[in-house]
């Protein structure tokens, strides 16, 4: 089944049938999210797994006030 083919059914749905729609695609999405969400919270652990207070202290000092210079992209996407 194509894309043109689900646009085409989608279009031959009832009112109701189309908030059911609706109501699914959120669901999808909510639960996308959460993956998301979970993933990067595992990242955050791995991130701070092994560091001191005083280092976490630091990075997030770094994160708040330290500002980078824009790279120039093609140097490294090549």
């Amino acid at each position: 089944m194509t894309m043109q083919d689900i646009l085409r059914a989608i279009d031959r749905l009832t009112p109701d049938e189309l908030r059911q729609l609706r109501d699914y695609i959120e669901q999808q999405q909510h639960q996308i999210a959460q993956i998301e969400i979970t993933q990067l919270d595992r990242a955050l652990e791995a991130l701070r797994e092994g560091l001191t207070s005083e280092q976490l202290d630091q990075l997030e000092w770094a994160m708040n006030v330290e500002t980078l210079t824009p790279t120039d992209r093609s140097a490294w996407q090549e």
